[in-house]
This record gives structure tokens, sequence and C-alpha cells, in this order.
């Protein structure tokens, strides 16, 4: 093979990739959008380790795309009641 041959099979596969990689970036971007205007409006809570190596629970609103994060579960329960039964403005 001589060096333009190879030359421009390296191009090619290079525009070969940016297409592909164009083409992945806007497919992970339209997924992004689905799952966001279809994701259920619940609240989701997770058992974690704060920075200080303290269990706390976290809950994420993907409304709001929104963390929290209690010190207990009772915690967590006064606050979703105060956020639920707040009157809105």
């Amino acid at each position: 093979m001589n060096t333009l041959n190879l030359h421009s099979l390296l191009i090619t596969a290079s525009n070969s990739w940016q297409v592909t990689h164009k083409n992945l970036k806007i497919k992970q971007w339209w997924h992004a959008l689905v799952v966001a205007l279809t994701a259920p409006p619940e609240l989701h809570a997770n058992w974690r380790r704060d920075r200080q190596g303290h269990i706390c629970l976290e809950i994420y609103d993907p409304i709001t795309n929104q963390y929290w994060q209690f010190p207990s579960e009772q915690a967590a329960r006064i606050w979703i009641e105060h956020r639920y039964n707040a009157p809105s403005n």
C-alpha cells in the first residue's frame, strides 16, 4: 500500500469516527431528554455515607434535579410532609 492510499485510509477512518462520535452524542442527548420528560416525579431515597463517613438518607427529586441529605428517616419524613403539605404561593 502506498503512502497516498494509507493517508487516504486514515482520513476516511478519522472522518468515520467523527461521524460515529457525533451520532453517539446525539443519541445520548435524545435519550437523556426522553428520560427527563418521562421520568416519574417520585422522590428517590437511598442510604449513603456523607463526606464525614456518617450514614445519611439522601433524597433526590427528579423534577428539580436536587439532592437533600438527612441524618435519619424521621427527619426526611418530616421534610417530605412539610414540602407536600405546605401551601403553594
